[in-house]
């Protein structure tokens, strides 16, 4: 049975120190069977190598499950990390809230 896609919410840190809590959220979400793995990343400040490897595992773990992944809402922070890292193009990153 699918659930409803309930948006996994990231507070202001996305480092190599909060990922394992951040790689269980996700593993958590997943695990809900959702329609749509949707992620909120409007209140991040920090980014760095270890949470774009949490969100290239999520999404091959999305497309292995047939499952659509949504960034919701990046902060401007999060967009430019991604063009530095070079993987924008992968992720439709909307603008905050």
């Amino acid at each position: 049975m699918t659930a409803p896609a309930t948006p996994v919410r990231f507070g202001a840190e996305m480092t190599i120190g909060h990922a394992a809590a951040h790689r269980e959220a996700l593993l958590a979400a997943l695990a809900a069977q959702p329609a749509a793995l949707e992620l909120d990343l409007s209140e991040v400040t920090e980014f760095d190598s270890s949470a774009a490897q949490l969100l290239l595992a999520a999404r091959h773990s999305t497309a292995q499950q047939g499952l659509p992944l949504q960034l919701l809402a990046t902060s401007a922070e999060v967009r430019a990390a991604l063009a530095v890292f070079g993987i924008d193009h992968l992720f439709n990153a909307s603008h905050g809230a």
